[in-house]
């Protein structure tokens, strides 16, 4: 059976700053027709591991090859017009003096193709992008939106082996922001492109991607489906940036027969959550959401509840965000839906119900 290439290998790859910052040792695959997204925080990597794949930065170290052809390495590198590529940038970068359609063409026109060709394949292009009616526009006669898929269009028409978008939506206003995404992860499916996406949000992370690399501080610390990465992270830092509101130490104990994880700093324990397997004596790290917390007015704590006190509380439309201090150790997040929390004494009982828990381990809990 013959070797299907990968649409994007990257191996080892390393770029530094002035000696600081940059990535390291950066590793993953992209499979033909697959859409990979690099997540992490501001600063963490994921657009100068872009640009090292598009040809912008030359890597120090490691290797970069698009569609089984090697395009860097020590002592090899193929500038960006000959990778293949084609990037869609967070700033829309279109020609204020050409049209929609002349924006579209460019690329085409640079590669010499035939002028018949560029308008059958412009026209098919901006008809799968609803820009039909608006192509003889210029920019400044575009919506942020229509701005942002003449941007995707132009880079569609080159029919690039990968394609490379750098936050491309960051600009446009929330509503819009979330059309946009839907359409892109419909548009990418139906095309079967293969796609790395780089973005800061998880939720747009998650809704276009087949599978999430999480950076941070230079280097991939975790991957896997939007699934795996919101319901089962292995690090505190996938935990916390997936929504895991706490972090909660405990011990395993053995206990009336049974494990149960010992949380001695809210003074309670819980039956280890289902699927968790353990050990007595493990340090543990119990991850909650914000619903996992049950949270009631009142001074009274009942069997199973633990009394504890509103340090602060954000309205945020239907529902309240609090934070209750537990004795003097810890304090917990929680999330009530319900306005009328935000007049509550601030004496109050909490529950854990950790039916959908996290459990990590002493160890990957102080990974990053």
């Amino acid at each position: 059976m013959a070797y299907a290439a990968k649409a994007l290998e990257v191996r080892r790859l390393s770029k530094a700053f002035d000696g600081e910052g940059g990535v390291r040792s950066v590793d993953f695959d992209l499979a033909q027709a697959e859409v990979v997204s690099l997540l992490g925080p501001s600063g963490c990597g994921k657009t100068t591991t872009l640009r090292c794949i598009a040809g912008f930065y030359k890597p120090d170290a490691g290797s970069i090859s698009i569609g089984g052809t090697l395009v860097a390495a020590p002592g090899v590198f193929v500038p960006p017009e000959d990778r293949q590529i084609a990037m869609v940038f967070q700033n829309y970068v279109l020609w204020p003096h050409m049209t929609a359609f002349a924006n579209v063409a460019y690329g085409l026109r640079l590669r010499r193709v035939g002028k018949d060709e560029i308008a059958r394949r412009v026209d098919e292009v901006m008809a799968l992008l609803g820009l039909s009616g608006l192509a003889q526009r210029y920019p400044h006669e575009l919506s942020g939106g229509q701005q942002q898929r003449v941007s995707v269009a132009r880079s569609l028409v080159v029919r690039p082996k990968v394609l490379l978008l750098d936050e491309p939506f960051s600009n446009l206003d929330a509503k819009l922001r979330i059309e946009m995404r839907k359409e892109m992860r419909d548009l990418l499916r139906r095309l079967g492109i293969s796609a790395v996406y780089v973005t800061h949000d998880q939720e747009e992370a998650m809704v276009i991607s087949d599978r999430i690399l999480l950076m941070d501080a230079g280097e991939l610390v975790e991957q896997g489906t939007p699934f795996d990465l919101f319901e089962k992270p292995r690090t505190r830092f996938a935990a916390s940036f997936f929504g895991v509101a706490n972090l909660v130490p405990g011990i395993v104990r053995r206990r009336d027969g049974g494990l149960v994880l010992e949380l001695d700093a809210l003074d309670t324990f819980i039956a280890l959550p289902g699927g968790c397997d353990g050990v007595e004596g493990d340090a543990r790290v119990l991850g909650l959401r914000h619903d996992e917390v049950e949270v009631r007015p009142g001074s009274d704590a009942l069997a199973a509840w633990i009394k504890g006190r509103i340090e602060s509380r954000c309205y945020i439309g239907r529902a309240v965000d609090l934070e209750v201090r537990i004795g003097h150790r810890h304090s917990l997040r929680c999330r009530v839906d319900d306005a009328r929390a935000v007049d509550w004494p601030e004496d109050v009982v909490v529950r854990l119900v950790p039916d959908r828990a996290v459990l990590l381990r002493g160890d990957e809990a102080n990974a990053p």
